[in-house]
């Protein structure tokens, strides 16, 4: 099974940022929804794999929150975030947020590594944020844009966070994830 867990302050918000990776997952896996404010231990100890996604682009109520995914610091299992997710994976393990790299639309994107997810080369991916981290202690970066780091992976554990939208337009992405 795989937890999704919600970063959005709104149902709304859910709609344009969640609902879109839960239609990839169906067909695939089992799934269940989850908001960052109600995940339980059970939760994360049940699920095969966790998904961590996106919000708004000045929905920032997560940061103020961040203690609610303490969870991600000790996670031994295919852990995969999106923007906000990528945020918070990097956040707990010591990173720091860059301001001034806002990007919304079409992006070039320099995947420098290739891993599970992605092979290295150039690829468009769909961007919505106005916040980045640094690359975290024990992480690589795997992917760039000309403005910030676009994605990262743990050295030694299947944890990955992007910054850009693959439920938008690279669904493989998800996909491939998915069937880690």
């Amino acid at each position: 099974m795989i937890l999704v867990v919600s970063t959005c302050r709104n149902k709304l918000a859910e709609q344009e940022f969640v609902r879109p990776v839960v239609d990839i997952i169906q067909g695939m896996d089992d799934y269940r929804t989850v908001h960052y404010k109600k995940v339980s231990l059970h939760d994360t100890s049940f699920s095969d794999k966790i998904i961590i996604c996106g919000t708004q682009l000045k929905d920032n109520e997560y940061l103020e929150h961040l203690s609610r995914f303490d969870w991600v610091k000790n996670i031994n299992k295919p852990l995969l975030g999106i923007c906000a997710g990528m945020q918070v994976i990097a956040l707990q393990n010591g990173a720091r947020i860059v301001k001034e790299t806002a990007e919304i639309g079409m992006t070039d994107i320099m995947v420098v590594k290739s891993t599970a997810l992605a092979p290295a080369g150039n690829l468009q991916a769909y961007a919505l944020h106005n916040l980045s981290v640094t690359v975290p202690q024990d992480f690589v970066k795997i992917a760039e844009s000309k403005k910030c780091v676009q994605g990262i992976m743990h050295a030694e554990k299947p944890v990955y966070g992007v910054l850009f939208h693959p439920e938008a337009r690279n669904k493989q992405i998800i996909e491939h994830f998915i069937n880690l």
